[in-house]
């Protein structure tokens, strides 16, 4: 799991990601079905259009060349966030985006009802 209490998104992703969460469909349960996106999977989009991964059609995640089998690689993370660094701080991938020590997380507000609005200020508040 990787912990990203404290963690900040660089302003530009942050910027993008929360714009992006007002022009996609919401949807839950996977980064992406044919109804929509939920959170993680717009931002999983962004870094797409980027150029970093491409969608698995087949499973509906988003992956690389070089990390298999992960819902969101590494680099990613490391695209979206500053100061990551996955060998000191031995992180291991997650999609669950945790904010808080009590785990609270974005991809649990996203399936459990919480609008992209919310959760836009989710990100605002603290990534």
């Amino acid at each position: 799991m990787i912990n990203l209490i404290g963690k900040k998104l660089k302003p530009e992703i942050k910027k993008r990601w929360q714009k992006a969460l007002g022009e996609y469909p919401q949807a839950q349960g996977k980064l992406r079905t044919p109804d929509g996106f939920c959170c993680l999977g717009v931002l999983g989009d962004l870094a797409v259009q980027d150029g970093l991964a491409h969608w698995n059609e087949s499973l509906k995640l988003v992956v690389n060349d070089y990390e298999e089998d992960v819902e969101f690689p590494e680099c990613l993370l490391s695209w979206a966030f500053q100061d990551i660094n996955f060998v000191t701080e031995n992180l291991t991938t997650s999609t669950s985006f945790e904010y808080t020590e009590s785990c609270k997380c974005l991809a649990k507000d996203n399936d459990t009802g919480s609008s992209f609005a919310e959760i836009s200020q989710l990100i605002e508040e603290h990534f």
